[in-house]
C-alpha cells in the first residue's frame, strides 16, 4: 500500500479526516505524502488521487484492476 498518515487501532484514520473541504486538506498531505496516499477509516480503505495523470494511469490503463470494487468517490 502507498505510504500514508499514521493510523491508530481500531479508529485508523477517522480523526484525521477533513469533514469540509476535503480537497485543501488532501492536497497539503500531498506535500508530505505524494501524488496518492492510503487511509484507512474502521473498515473502510481509501486510495486518495491527487494528480490527473495518476488517477487516469490507475482508473483507465489498469481499469481491470478495480473494475470489481465498491464504488465511492468523494
Amino acid at each position: 500500500l502507498p505510504p500514508g498518515p499514521r493510523r491508530y487501532p481500531i479508529v485508523g484514520n477517522a480523526f484525521q479526516m477533513p469533514q469540509q473541504h476535503e480537497y485543501l486538506t488532501f492536497t497539503s498531505w500531498k506535500q508530505r505524502w505524494g501524488d496518492y496516499f492510503y487511509l484507512k477509516a474502521f473498515n473502510f480503505d481509501f486510495l486518495v488521487l491527487n494528480s490527473y495523470a495518476i488517477a487516469k494511469e490507475l482508473l483507465e490503463k489498469r481499469a481491470s484492476n478495480f473494475s470489481d470494487r465498491p464504488r465511492f468517490v468523494v
